[in-house]
């Protein structure tokens, strides 16, 4: 039998696995979080499928780009996979504002809309947009595309798919919109399957493993660095309700789910993972199985709880959308300091500079430094190539926005972000740094460190907590937690226990609406002292940045000062 990895495209991968394992489980499927079934298909089938949805998507057109606002379904992936297949693929997160996902669909360039059945919001969209010329669901009534692929052939391509030396741009995702406005990042075919070998090697996925995929598949590393990866294995992706991870009780059954469904490998983001961490049972299914986390750096103390319930390391990945969600891998069972996110992966090389923009200024040996990466997981930039200038050096580098070090492991260890880095009186503060020691305190389950304006020191860092289910404690009480652990100037200012800290559809938490939340009680305070009152401002946070707003034209004098003072905008 030939081995699907060494084929050439990904269509040629589900062609081999399909001719060769057509009766093995691709999916099972979950029709509600508590069933006591699930709903199998196979390769055969999957394939079948895709092949048919792929020519349909060609018949409308040779230059066929298609949004999709889809859950991770089997539909779902099947649509996004043969809208790849057949043109370029736009995922997109159905969450965004109408707004903001019409300009994501004009900016693609998107005349085939594929929604999942509101059919209501895509007429809509397709006023917003104007360019969109065909609209299917996958579980609506109206031009269900189940149904509108019947009369295509699937058993076979009815046009000639791209080579690998073709190389085509397959799929333009936009950015997590965690700092601000997400942009269209373009992936080629050999970025994607790039990725999918490396996370293959890197976790020692089966064509035997039953692989948890509750992640989006808008985010790389739901679409990407799982599903694709899962694919090209030939292994079974156990897929929750529609909504995921955000499934309610997917959390509260995570445990339940891995033994009932026999688990091999459990996929998730770090506040998935950190939930879970926070409702362990008392013991772990046998065999134990493995885990996989992306999207962000995996706090030590969520990665230690971890190993000692389960015993068997943890496979780590880290990239960005704009690398197809692979630049490192912390391969699975390979020995490892605890937070580091491994080696490059295969064809991808790192350095750690002191100047983003200069390659050549590498730092000494375990010292931080900005990331800069190259390779074939590495994307060829932005939709729109007025951006693309801020993601590469002049000798063509990826500029990640990262911080980190080389440990004597040779691998690579998250400090923080670039922007994350919290000025306080000329001290550099990683934000991450505030975020470990909060995560030490056994009663907290995420956190979130960000700066505050302030007139004298210019940033103060503001810790948000999300507390674990049942747990109580005192802003007061973290405060002394922290004050043994960090450095003066890291200790917060001002502590504050959300119900819910914010996140983004990818489960990443969303910073924004706390640096916005931050400002508005640093300027809450300063108003106070001069009787000016609430309902005479207010702090407005969109994408990505936020202002004082003028609600009482009496107060905006004061505004302007306090404005000024802190280095804010106002209107």
């Amino acid at each position: 039998m030939a081995d699907p990895l060494d084929s050439q495209t990904f269509a040629d991968i589900l062609d081999i696995t399909a001719r060769w394992s057509g009766d093995t489980l691709a999916f099972q499927s979950l029709p509600d979080i508590q069933a006591n079934f699930s709903l199998p298909v196979t390769y055969r089938d999957f394939v079948f499928s895709v092949r048919q949805t792929a020519n349909l998507i060609r018949n409308l057109g040779e230059h066929t780009n298609v949004a999709l606002i889809v859950p991770n379904t089997v539909e779902g992936q099947t649509a996004l996979f043969a809208s790849q297949i057949a043109g370029q693929a736009v995922p997109i997160n159905g969450l965004l504002p109408d707004e903001q996902t019409a300009r994501l669909i004009n900016a693609a360039g998107a005349n085939i809309l594929i929604v999942d059945s509101d059919m209501d919001r895509a007429e809509k969209l397709r006023a917003l947009s104007g360019g969109v010329e065909h609209i299917f669901t996958i579980n609506g009534d109206q031009q269900n595309i189940a149904d509108c692929r019947k009369k295509f052939s699937g058993e076979a391509y009815d046009f000639d798919v791209p080579t690998q030396r073709d190389d085509p741009v397959v799929a333009a995702f936009h950015t997590g919109g965690t700092t601000g406005q997400p942009k269209l990042a373009l992936h080629l075919a050999s970025n994607q399957l790039a990725t999918a070998r490396g996370v293959i090697g890197g976790a020692d996925l089966k064509a035997e493993d039953v692989i948890l995929n509750p992640l989006p598949l808008f985010h790389v590393a739901g679409s990407i660095c799982v599903a694709m990866s899962a694919l090209v294995c030939g292994a079974c992706q156990l897929l929750p309700p529609p909504a995921g991870g955000r499934t309610p009780g997917f959390i509260d059954n995570f445990w339940i789910l891995i033994e009932k469904y026999k688990v091999t490998v459990i996929c998730g983001v770090p506040t998935i993972f950190g939930a879970a961490a926070a409702r362990l049972p008392e013991k772990a299914s046998t065999p134990s199985p493995k885990i996989l986390s992306g999207g962000a750096s995996l706090a030590t103390t969520i990665e230690s709880a971890l190993l000692d319930f389960l015993g068997s390391e943890i496979c780590l990945i880290y990239g960005m959308t704009e690398t197809a969600g692979l630049i490192c891998v912390r391969h699975h069972g390979e020995t490892h300091l605890l937070g580091s996110v491994g080696r490059p992966a295969d064809g991808v090389e790192i350095r750690i500079v002191i100047d983003p923009e200069n390659a050549d200024a590498e730092v000494k040996s375990e010292c931080s430094g900005h990331i800069l990466a190259r390779g074939d997981t590495i994307g060829p930039g932005y939709l729109d190539e007025t951006q693309r200038d801020a993601l590469f050096n002049n000798t063509g580098w990826l500029i990640t926005g990262d911080l980190g070090h080389i440990d004597r492991n040779g691998h690579l260890k998250i400090t923080g972000r670039a922007k994350d880095v919290i000025i306080r009186s000329g001290h550099n503060i990683d934000a991450s740094v505030i975020e470990e020691a909060a995560l030490q305190h056994p009663s907290i389950e995420l956190a979130a460190a960000v700066s505050a304006p302030d007139s004298y020191a210019g940033e103060l860092p503001f810790l948000f907590v999300q507390l674990k289910p049942k747990c109580s404690v005192a802003p007061d009480e973290i405060f002394a937690h922290l004050l043994p652990i960090l450095e003066r100037p890291a200790l917060p200012k001002h502590v504050e226990i959300l119900r819910e800290i914010p996140q983004t559809g990818a489960g990443k938490i969303y910073k924004p609406t706390l640096a916005a939340r931050a400002t508005e009680i640093v300027v809450e305070r300063l108003f106070e002292d001069r009787s000016i009152k609430r309902t005479g401002w207010s702090i407005i946070e969109d994408k990505g940045s936020h202002w004082i707003e003028v609600l009482d034209e009496q107060n905006r004098p004061a505004i302007q000062e306090i404005s000024k003072l802190l280095s804010l905008k106002f209107k």
